[in-house]
């Protein structure tokens, strides 16, 4: 074992024993700002090693066979206490009687308190990432794709229909407007509460638009009349052209119709839909992680040159030989 990979090593397990002391598995928590900033800063030294890897990908995959380079993937960056911080306010949003509602008024407290949530942290981990910009980045997009799914599944476990069966178009409406000023926010997340205006990177805004566009459309559907079917089902298929089966069924759900009404509407939209109809929802997720990996894979191009990763890990590796670089 030379003596570099004996410093790798030494500093490896004191990284991990750092990390260690935070983030233990299995267990889901909150973290002190105190704790951010520590973890922030772990990430920072490591950035060398999670390019290094980036490296290693790329020439694993020029050497094994193309049948088998989607199974080697490195990336796996946890954003869990971010997303966390949310759970509060979806829970709220969940529980929230929209089928009793009677006039819409500003944004509901459950969008105000994700706010607040996103204006304490975010800001914070910008803060101590500001010299790994590309990470903060990739932080950002992984958070809005986990975020945006969680926000659409509990958006399926709202309640508005009222006592009649008919759907309450005001709480529709209030719940709209909520999700539209969710969206606003989450476009400009990676700036929130900064003094800079800077725009988020395309791929980031792109995940935000089509994922809070869906959660609208589902909404402006529950919000449709299902009489006379044929018009509701091309009014979906409109409206959610990439809509498979079991998300048509969850929408019929939300929509609190009976049973024997809601297998003639599948069926219909069976044949409305033909090749579509078929497509499975593994496929679709499928593809949605293919549209994620892409993403990441782009911003760490846009961010960063081969030849400043190259430059800090040669830097690097110096400080290591001459022991400058952690403390024994």
């Amino acid at each position: 074992m030379s003596s570099l990979t004996r410093d790798l090593h030494k500093n490896f397990t004191m990284a991990g024993n750092v990390l260690h002391s935070l983030l233990k598995e299995g267990e889901s928590r909150r973290y002190s700002s105190e704790e951010l900033i520590k973890l922030c800063s772990v990430i920072v030294t490591a950035e060398y090693c999670v390019e290094t890897v980036q490296q290693l990908e790329e020439k694993l995959k020029e050497k094994v066979p193309k049948a088998v380079t989607e199974q080697i993937d490195f990336t796996d960056e946890k954003i869990q206490d971010v997303e966390n911080g949310c759970d509060s306010a979806l829970t709220i949003m969940a529980k929230k009687p929209w089928h009793t509602i009677k006039s819409v008024g500003d944004q509901s407290d459950f969008i105000n308190q994700l706010i607040y949530h996103f204006k304490t942290v975010i800001p914070l981990i910008r803060e101590n990432l500001h010299t790994s910009r590309k990470y903060f980045t990739q932080l950002c997009l992984k958070f809005a794709n986990a975020f945006i799914a969680k926000y659409i599944t509990v958006l399926y476990k709202c309640r508005f229909n009222s006592a009649d069966g008919s759907s309450n178009i005001l709480g529709c409406e209030q719940l709209l407007l909520d999700t539209h000023s969710l969206k606003t926010v989450l476009l400009n997340l990676p700036s929130i509460e900064s003094m800079v205006n800077r725009q988020a990177p395309a791929n980031y805004t792109k995940v935000v638009v089509k994922g809070m566009n869906q959660a609208e459309m589902i909404i402006k559907i529950v919000m449709t009349p299902v009489s006379p079917p044929q018009m509701f089902n091309s009014q979906v298929l409109n409206l959610l052209p990439e809509i498979t089966i079991s998300e048509y069924q969850k929408l019929l759900d939300l929509k609190a119709l009976k049973r024997q009404e809601q297998v003639e509407l599948v069926d219909l939209f069976k044949v409305a839909a033909g090749e579509r109809a078929i497509r499975t929802e593994e496929v679709k997720v499928e593809d949605e992680k293919s549209l994620s990996k892409r993403a990441l894979n782009t911003t760490s191009k846009f961010m960063s040159s081969s030849a400043e990763q190259g430059s800090r890990i040669l830097n690097l590796e110096k400080l290591m030989k001459k022991g400058l670089y952690f403390n024994s």
